[in-house]
């Protein structure tokens, strides 16, 4: 990556800047996972966990979803402050 480490005021990753290839694939993943969980977490409740590989699913677990024994993930609830 050979662009500016500031694009319109805005900072460009780090792993971006890296020129890691499998880094920057990860990173471009772990996006697209957290863009789907927050507009379309519908999808990812659908999906079978054993179609993920491990570091898919320890995102997706940050996230906020689990695996369940059926083998599908479901969204644990949020914790409730008070």
């Amino acid at each position: 990556y050979t662009k500016p480490p500031e694009w319109r005021g805005r900072s460009i990753p780090d792993v971006l800047l890296s020129g890691h290839h499998g880094r920057i694939a990860r990173w471009r993943r772990d996006q697209a996972f957290a863009r789907t969980a927050l507009n379309r977490p519908d999808l990812i409740e659908r999906c079978e966990a054993s179609a993920f590989d491990k570091k898919d699913r320890e995102i997706l677990s940050i996230l906020g979803f689990a695996p369940e024994p059926g083998g599908r993930f479901w969204r644990r609830p949020a914790a409730v402050e008070e």
